[in-house]
């Protein structure tokens, strides 16, 4: 467009001077004053292009054309009629000076100079050659040419700062940046490739130029020396900065155009992580503190607050260690340096401490679990960061669970001493000192019920050591003679025959459940002994009463309730045990007699179900000898209908309930079957580990 409007003017103007040439005549045609008012206008036109922009510098620019096609002629017709003088070179000049105000850059200053002066030369050489039909016509075609082809170039070759564009790709902040450059009407002048690709609209980068750029000339105004972040539709960002600069000699407004799409995400990243971490160090599960390298409180998270129950306040500038970690859980005072973290603040070495107490401020403490870490800075220790928990339920469950241990411990030792024992009266006495180990010293009275006589006999005692003597003058008689003496209004086994050991424990009974116990004389004993609570144990198996225990306790409640039960249980088991053997052998010759003679069905079997004995009533009924039965399996002959699961849980019922009673058919020689109902007895010897199970045939129905 512009080369078109240069044509239009040079076509128009051509001919018009030329008109004006032949009326004012050669030696008229520009004068003295004429020459100087060029000049002046020249100058004007040139400062009105620096200082002015939009339409006024498009209309000078024109001006300025006019000018330059007129000092053009006049220099042709200087060469028309007289040689090269010093108004060729100043118009020459005049010439140079307009071309820079309206080409705006080097090359094509030079190239339009270059062609006027070869123009002149040649109008020259035709003036002396006398070949008169040239001396308008060749200068005037290459002035043309020239100017269409600096005009060419300045489309097509976009300067900035008086720089080539190959140079400008090359400059530092064009490797990575985009550039644009508009005139002050914000039309494109310049955009690279980088600026390109921001801008994203598609078009060729030669479309975009002089296309305007939307925000007006005010607002760009406004922009400049104000860098500003834009973000694009792609998740990416650029930094945008404005400025004024020359372009090809005008003013014009000069986008640079920044990446900040890592830089912007690496921060969000940053500040995102950032905001993470400090959340979670300050709502995290544990405690979080801050020490410097002198020991005092910087910063604690609100957990560390929390769990030692102090403010900010109250903790930031004090010492860690004199303010939650001054004593022991016994109260002894710890000295600073005993404090682990003083060598990881002074000397950078890292702890992890399983095991210590923090002091809250209610004088109460927890048992806590820390690790100190160093904060070095340039490899010096500058601080420390303490990260704690309170682990007391931990210690409080790890104390249970050592305790469960020896308690399971120290019943596996009681079960196997329980085997050992083979009188009652070591048993009696065994029960005794065991429950006051257990009880944690707590005074012992074990009684054996009698129930042919219904009495109570007192059969062991431990615990009341120096008691006896104020016992003995409370009671008037010993410990044994006093309960000998005890009147029972009732059958002890009735009010004894249930277990007493639940609602002993959780009422702390202070009466006896058997006889008439004195309610007074029971408190004085309790008096006596320094106790706080009496609890009762029956011994209770099966709904066989055996005896109870007298548990005089120092304190309200049992700490191990749980093993003092588990003993009362193996306690019971054993002590039937004993009582059974101690039947059967008591009276083993009379019950040899009696099952040789009896007509009740008698048999010994062994746990694999083979049969050590029957006795004739079995033998007559089975119509089986001694001799065809003995080592035969009894479930396989007698019983063979049983299933085997039937058998095992026989054989694991009588274990544990030492007399079973069941109802089954037994089958004769003869294949004759008969409904029976049967009593089995669980024996064993201490003394050669044997296990003996015996049958007693109740009923049998024919």
């Amino acid at each position: 467009m512009l080369l078109r409007n240069i044509l239009y003017i040079y076509g128009i103007l051509f001919p018009l001077i030329w008109i004006v040439h032949k009326i004012l005549g050669t030696n008229t045609l520009l004068d003295t004053g004429t020459r100087l008012l060029i000049f002046v206008l020249c100058f004007v036109v040139g400062y009105g292009i620096q200082k002015s922009s939009g339409k006024r510098r498009d209309t000078l620019r024109y001006i300025a054309y006019l000018l330059l096609i007129s000092i053009t002629y006049y220099n042709i017709h200087l060469c028309y009629i007289s040689q090269f003088s010093l108004e060729n070179i100043v118009m020459n000049l005049v010439v140079y000076f307009l071309t820079i105000l309206t080409l705006d850059n080097a090359p094509m200053m030079f190239g339009y100079f270059a062609l006027a002066l070869i123009g002149n030369f040649i109008s020259s050489v035709i003036v002396l050659d006398k070949t008169r039909f040239y001396h308008f016509i060749i200068p005037t075609v290459l002035s043309y040419l020239g100017s269409a082809i600096v005009q060419y170039l300045r489309i097509k070759e976009r300067n900035f700062l008086f720089l080539k564009e190959d140079y400008i790709e090359k400059s530092k902040f064009s490797e990575k940046d985009g550039v644009i450059i508009t005139d002050t009407d914000t039309r494109i002048l310049y955009i690279n490739d980088i600026a390109k690709k921001y801008v994203d609209s598609g078009f060729d980068k030669e479309f975009l130029l002089l296309t305007k750029v939307i925000f007006p000339v005010d607002e760009l105004d406004q922009k400049i020396g104000y860098p500003r972040i834009i973000e694009l539709s792609n998740d990416s960002h650029i930094e945008v900065h404005y400025s004024r600069v020359e372009y090809q000699s005008d003013p014009c407004f000069m986008i640079r155009i920044f990446d900040r799409t890592n830089e912007i995400r690496s921060d969000r990243e940053y500040r995102r992580v950032h905001k993470i971490q400090s959340e979670i160090i300050e709502f995290a599960g544990e405690g979080i503190v801050y020490l410097n390298n002198e020991g005092f409180v910087q910063y604690l998270n609100e957990k560390a607050l929390k769990l030692l129950d102090l403010t900010r306040e109250e903790i930031i500038g004090e010492t860690f260690h004199n303010k939650v970690h001054h004593s022991n859980f016994d109260g002894t005072t710890y000295d600073d340096d005993t404090f682990p973290v003083k060598e990881t603040y002074l000397e950078g070495k890292s702890f992890h401490i399983p095991l210590d107490v923090f002091w809250k401020k209610d004088g109460s403490f927890f048992y806590t679990e820390y690790i100190s870490t160093p904060v070095l800075e340039s490899g010096r220790p500058v601080g420390a960061v303490l990260i704690f928990r309170d682990i007391s339920g931990k210690k409080k469950q790890d104390d249970l669970d050592k305790q469960y241990r020896d308690e399971l411990l120290h019943l596996s030792n009681t079960s196997n001493r329980f085997l050992e024992i083979y009188t009652q009266s070591e048993l009696f006495r065994y029960i005794a000192e065991e429950l006051h180990s257990i009880t944690n010293g707590s005074a012992i009275v074990v009684n054996s019920f009698d129930p042919d006589l219904d009495i109570f006999t007192i059969r062991a005692h431990a615990g009341f050591g120096k008691y006896f003597t104020e016992l003995y003058n409370l009671l008037g008689r010993d410990l044994k003679g006093f309960y000998y003496s005890l009147d029972s209004q009732d059958p002890a086994y009735e009010l004894n025959r249930t277990d007493n050991t639940k609602s002993g424990i959780e009422d702390g009974l202070f009466e006896l459940k058997f006889g008439n116990f004195n309610r007074k004389i029971c408190k004085q004993i309790e008096y006596l002994v320094s106790s706080k609570k009496i609890f009762i144990l029956s011994l209770n198996y099966k709904g066989y009463f055996l005896g109870n225990v007298i548990i005089f306790h120092k304190q309200e409640v049992f700490e191990n309730s749980t093993m003092v039960e588990v003993f009362q249980n193996q306690a019971c088991i054993n002590l039937h045990r004993k009582i059974m053997e101690r039947s059967i052998f008591r009276e083993k010759f009379r019950y040899d007699t009696v099952i040789q003679e009896t007509s009740i069905f008698y048999c010994e079997l062994n746990m694999d179900g083979i049969v050590l004995f029957i006795n004739p009533a079995l033998e007559e009924l089975l119509d089986y000898s001694r001799e065809e039965l003995v080592g035969k399996n009894w479930w396989s002959v007698v019983q063979p209908g049983m299933k085997y699961e039937e058998i095992q849980e026989f054989l694991k019922h009588i274990k544990v309930s030492p007399t079973l009673r069941s109802k089954s058919s037994i089958t004769t020689k003869k294949n004759i079957q008969f409904d029976s109902t049967w009593d089995w007895i669980y024996k064993s010897n201490p003394d050669s580990g044997d296990e003996i199970i015996t049958g007693i045939g109740l009923e049998v129905n024919y």
